[in-house]
């Protein structure tokens, strides 16, 4: 074990990659696990768009989660904007994905764009695997957000790709605007950390 690693576990810290589309909600969605509460109760500051411009980084204790679990998430959120002449994952690729743990792969339900480009989000992501190194592969996550507007995608369509996709380990249907479909993806991040604590 390095001593990246070694730190990590010592302190109980998980750094996880937050990727997709532009305005599918990845910004508030770290709002809103930081905060424990939606949007809704947050209020209307917390409403207003904030576009990633290239990266930004989030630190949130277990203990927000679930009050007796230990140790530090580390978010990194990367714009989601893939036509930027200077890009997180793709040019600082070692950086961004130095001692990732986790992919969350996130996409809005009322746009099926989002959903079509996460096959750009993953090759990226995969190709900045390569370059960096990683001595252990990250795990992947699917989140649909915004599941509060109209539906325009396909259930059994998400289904098949987490079916063709070993690397995906888990599938949240969110609204980070209600809090509908947090509790879940909570739950399952804490399971995720404590994991990690036990792992050689």
């Amino acid at each position: 074990m390095d001593i990246v690693e070694y730190i990590k576990k010592k302190r109980s810290l998980t750094k996880i990659l937050v990727v997709g589309s532009g305005a599918v909600g990845k910004t508030s969605l770290l709002k809103v696990l930081s905060a424990d509460k939606s949007l809704t109760d947050l209020g209307d500051q917390f409403l207003e768009y904030h576009r990633t411009h290239f990266l930004e980084l989030e630190s949130i204790s277990a203990s927000t989660l679930d009050e007796t679990s230990k140790g530090t998430f580390y978010f990194y959120d990367v714009a989601g904007q893939l036509d930027l002449s200077i890009h997180a994952l793709r040019d600082t690729a070692s950086t961004v994905m130095g001692s990732v743990d986790l992919v969350m792969l996130v996409f809005a339900s009322d746009n099926p764009q989002s959903f079509l480009e996460l096959n750009k989000w993953f090759s990226l992501v995969e190709s900045a695997i390569k370059k960096s190194k990683l001595k252990k592969r990250p795990g992947f996550i699917l989140i649909k957000n915004k599941i509060d507007l109209p539906q325009t995608l396909d259930e059994s369509l998400i289904k098949e790709v987490i079916n063709s996709s070993p690397h995906i380990k888990g599938y949240f249907a969110i609204s980070c605007l209600t809090g509908e479909g947090l509790d879940g993806l909570k739950s399952w991040l804490i399971t995720f950390i404590k994991e990690a604590a036990t792992r050689e």
